[in-house]
């Protein structure tokens, strides 16, 4: 997640923070429009059935690209302009490379790059076009994000020379849910060593399932609450209303904590008030 503020980038639990001020210039589903074509059904169904307030467009090859409009020099006129999905991406891997060396204290390179089973090649593409002529990375390879937990767990894990073990591994990240379903066992590489060996037996994944896909089955549910209050007769849907989705959202989170370890969550949000009228 991303918000492109006029004078400054905010990343993560920032952007969320920011969003409210940007929301326009916040990216939060990159995933979803990363290397789509602007007319395709997959696009046709992710603008019905989200909450979007960027202004979405298309580039000159007919992929998504975001028509923005800022002032970056305070109080100067603002500027309108269209982002490549590769631009923003590229601004995220430069933060990534950022920590990643300050973590390593010392200059990171070379990488290796997780991407969703579906990923196309021309995504693939456009992603590596990011990673190295942006951010000034290497793109060794890229792996499917299960493979490469499994590929960790098979470094990590000691498995007996004559067993063999099968483990699940279920990612359901915030756009999409992926099974991957491996087996462990040890190679004998030579006649006194021994190699751990990983084979990928199944995958599966469903492009449409993740956790934003709940916050928003959440959102609307207290949306259609809200709409429905006696009071709200004949006004507009809460939902046309950006910083009152803005704040809906942030309580489908707090009710998501709530119920994992709780049965109910009770809900209150006075603040909508601020954003709409009875």
């Amino acid at each position: 997640m991303i918000t492109l503020g006029n004078e400054q980038r905010d990343y993560g639990a920032d952007s969320f923070i920011a969003s409210g001020k940007f929301p326009e210039t916040t990216f939060a589903e990159l995933q979803r429009t990363f290397g789509e074509k602007f007319d395709s059904d997959a696009m046709d169904k992710f603008k019905e059935q989200r909450f979007i307030t960027n202004n979405i467009a298309a580039d000159e090859r007919g992929y998504v690209a975001w028509k923005v409009s800022r002032a970056p020099y305070g109080d100067e006129e603002s500027v309108q302009e269209i982002l490549y999905s590769e631009e923003i991406v590229g601004m995220m891997f430069q933060y990534m490379k950022m920590l990643a060396e300050k973590q390593a204290g010392g200059f990171v390179r070379d990488v290796v790059i997780t991407v969703p089973s579906w990923f196309t090649y021309d995504q693939r593409l456009m992603l590596k076009d990011a990673a190295e002529g942006l951010a000034g990375l290497n793109v060794l390879q890229f792996t499917h994000e299960n493979i490469g937990a499994a590929t960790m767990l098979a470094i990590d894990q000691k498995v007996e020379n004559d067993e063999k073990q099968t483990v699940l591994f279920y990612n359901m990240g915030g756009m999409d849910t992926e099974v991957t379903i491996a087996e462990y066992s040890m190679v004998n590489v030579t006649e006194k060593k021994w190699s751990p060996h990983v084979h990928i037996l199944a995958e599966a994944n469903v492009r449409d399932l993740g956790s934003k896909d709940i916050d928003i089955i959440i959102v609307n549910l207290l949306a259609e609450r809200f709409n429905a209050l006696p009071e709200r007769a004949g006004k507009p849907d809460v939902r046309e209303n950006v910083r009152a989705v803005k704040r809906l959202f942030k309580e489908a989170l707090k009710i998501k904590e709530t119920l994992s370890a709780n049965k109910y969550a009770n809900i209150k949000i006075p603040e909508l008030l601020d954003y709409v009228t009875l």
